[in-house]
């Protein structure tokens, strides 16, 4: 988010907010202002920070999703839109029971072509990081998916903070 802000008299150019906690500066990573009489929420950094409300769902044979899954509908993204204007399509944990493997899932839809592996840097759930580059990447037909080796430990029913950058 750029703005300008007066100082000293001045009006300088500043791209963010700040606030300051303990002493120190920091980013403001997501918040409200009022433009046209109307408060819109901005994100002053990265393509998302929302939240994440996990479901379930297992047919108790084959396999069980954990998280936000539009096909099978379960939880819930808020918002469900990144700032560049594409979709946060799914985000869940998936637990293959026939064979006892596991992994985490992630999708992006709305593109127009495959934006590559590296549209995001880092996918950041409660704190713990997961990196784009440590990945399976593939893309089909508007959506981009990543395949991480480790799943993100979601519960059902429990909600979680979503921050991509």
């Amino acid at each position: 988010m750029t703005m300008s802000v007066k100082q000293g008299g001045a009006w300088n150019t500043v791209t963010g907010l700040y606030t300051k906690q303990s002493g120190v500066w920091q980013p403001v990573q997501t918040g409200y202002v009022k433009q046209g009489g109307v408060w819109n929420i901005f994100y002053s950094a990265g393509l998302y920070n929302g939240s994440m409300t996990a479901g379930y769902v297992s047919d108790g044979l084959t396999f069980a999703y954990i998280g936000y899954e539009p096909v099978y509908t379960i939880g819930s993204v808020s918002p469900s839109t990144l700032t560049d204007g594409k979709t946060l399509y799914s985000l869940y944990d998936y637990y293959d029971l026939s064979v006892g493997s596991s992994y985490g899932y992630f999708q992006v839809s709305g593109f127009a072509s495959d934006p590559g592996s590296s549209y995001f840097t880092t996918l950041t759930i409660n704190s713990t990081n997961y990196s784009s580059s440590s990945a399976f990447y593939s893309y089909f037909s508007g959506t981009a998916s990543w395949v991480f080796p480790v799943v993100f430990s979601f519960s059902n029913g429990n909600t979680y903070t979503v921050v991509i950058t």
